[in-house]
């Protein structure tokens, strides 16, 4: 349930103007230059991704381009939902409620919410594959090859873009982080971590992104096991450079690779939204940050 606390504390703290306001600048930033970057390699990357298609079946293409869009709009509705029941209801679960009855609010809500989609989704699944299987037709492209290539060019640029803002957020997030702690955990430690060391992590952990990304990006092909690479990828590129910045900030106790695992894959999930991605950084790292703290005190 620790979890789910800190969750509810990451949430709380987000609404801080300070941590808006540089999730914001961090994101268009990097929208900015990655602006730039698809502007000079456009080219170059759909003629790979025109490439990687022709080794692959026309119906596979076709079938695996309606699947991705049905499972991402699938996983957005639960996110947006999620999103706006916990802004509405954010004041009263943290003034009314005790942590407790806290955690099974928010685990009985998620729980619902994925529930419910899961069903009005795969019950009407052979209506929303129509319906979007018509709007891949009905686009103005020269045939659906060129379209899934296109698409495929726009995911892998984005997924960097999501990597790029996760990975650099600690190295302008580290004097907040050290604020905040000021005022939520009066009684922590609180050590110098040089940011050179940040920037070494977070850099180590692009290029370690990338290498796998080209790897694995034949399985972004694949329906289904295409969400569960990007969740992989991102979920294993930030775990490493948000532990280890809010461990020796905070001179805090060392976590399992299950515990990094699951508190990095709270803040990859945001980033199929986009947008509220760009809070993604700043939500993973306040995620480390409460549940580290609140373990080493408990």
């Amino acid at each position: 349930m620790n979890f789910l606390y800190s969750i509810i504390l990451a949430i709380q703290d987000l609404s801080k103007n300070v941590i808006q306001k540089k999730s914001i600048i961090n994101g268009s930033i990097w929208l900015g230059l990655w602006l730039l970057i698809i502007f000079l390699t456009w080219n170059h990357m759909t003629s790979f991704t025109q490439k990687l298609l022709l080794w692959v079946p026309f119906t596979f293409i076709k079938y695996s381009g309606t699947y991705f869009i049905f499972t991402l709009l699938w996983i957005q509705a639960i996110l947006i939902t999620l999103g706006i029941i916990f802004y509405i209801f954010n004041r009263f679960i943290e003034k009314y409620l005790e942590k407790t009855h806290s955690h099974y609010f928010i685990l009985i809500t998620g729980t619902v919410i994925v529930l419910f989609y899961t069903f009005l989704f795969f019950y009407y699944k052979d209506s929303f594959l129509l319906y979007i299987s018509h709007f891949i037709k009905i686009l103005p492209f020269q045939s659906i090859k060129e379209l899934i290539s296109i698409f495929l060019a726009i995911l892998f640029y984005y997924m960097l873009f999501s990597v790029s803002i996760s990975l650099i957020f600690p190295f302008i997030f580290n004097d907040t982080l050290k604020n905040l702690a000021y005022e939520e955990y009066p009684d922590i430690k609180i050590t110098n971590i040089k940011k050179s060391k940040i920037l070494y992590l977070s850099l180590r952990d692009l290029f370690i992104f990338i290498i796998i990304s080209l790897i694995c990006y034949p399985l972004l092909i694949i329906p289904w096991l295409n969400i569960i690479t990007m969740l992989f990828l991102w979920t294993y590129v930030i775990k490493d450079t948000y532990y280890h910045t809010v461990k020796n900030l905070f001179n805090l106790d060392d976590l399992n690779k299950k515990e990094q695992y699951l508190l990095a894959f709270f803040s990859a999930v945001l980033n199929f939204i986009p947008l509220i991605n760009i809070y993604a950084p700043a939500f993973g790292l306040l995620v480390f940050y409460h549940y580290m703290i609140e373990k080493k005190e408990i």
